[in-house]
C-alpha cells in the first residue's frame, strides 16, 4: 500500500463544477445539521474534511474556465474522506428529503465523473486499503 496517493480531478468546465460544489455545500450542511434522524454513518471530521476539499475546488473553479486540480495526500485520508462520500451518496429520498437538498443537476454529471475517475486512481494506489470503496465507485 502506497503511503501517499495522488488525487486528481479535472480537467472540466468550471461552471459544471461550481454548480455541483454548491449543490454538495447544501448535502453536507444538511446531512451535518440532521444527522441523528439520517439512515447514513456520518462522522463530524470527516464532514470537515469535506468542507476544506469544497474549498479547495471552489477556489480551483473560480481561478478560470477549466477546473483541474490535484494534490498529494496520505493514503488513509482519502480512504476516509471517500468512504464518508460514499455515505452521503447513499442518502435515501426520505433522507433528501429531510434535510431539504436533491442531488446536483444533470448537466453537472461531467464534474461527477471526474471526481469518481480521480478518487478511484487514487483508491487502487491506496492498495487493499482502498479496495472496498473502489468497489462501491464502480458499482455506482
Amino acid at each position: 500500500m502506497a503511503e501517499s496517493v495522488t488525487f486528481h480531478v479535472g480537467p472540466v468546465p468550471s461552471d459544471m463544477a461550481i454548480a455541483w460544489l454548491a449543490n454538495s455545500r447544501a448535502l453536507v450542511a444538511g446531512v451535518r445539521a440532521n444527522q441523528r434522524a439520517l439512515s447514513i454513518k456520518v462522522h463530524d471530521e470527516l464532514l470537515d474534511l469535506c468542507d476544506v476539499l469544497l474549498d479547495a475546488w471552489q477556489g480551483a473553479a473560480s481561478k478560470g474556465d477549466v477546473f483541474d486540480w490535484s494534490m498529494s495526500t496520505n493514503t488513509e485520508t482519502v480512504v476516509q474522506v471517500v468512504g464518508q462520500w460514499l455515505e452521503i451518496g447513499s442518502l435515501s429520498s426520505d433522507d433528501l428529503a429531510q434535510i431539504g437538498c436533491t442531488w446536483a443537476p444533470e448537466w453537472t454529471r461531467p464534474f461527477a465523473d471526474a471526481l469518481v475517475a480521480g478518487a478511484s486512481t487514487a483508491l487502487a494506489m491506496a492498495g487493499p486499503r482502498g479496495e472496498p470503496h473502489l468497489r462501491r465507485l464502480r458499482e455506482g
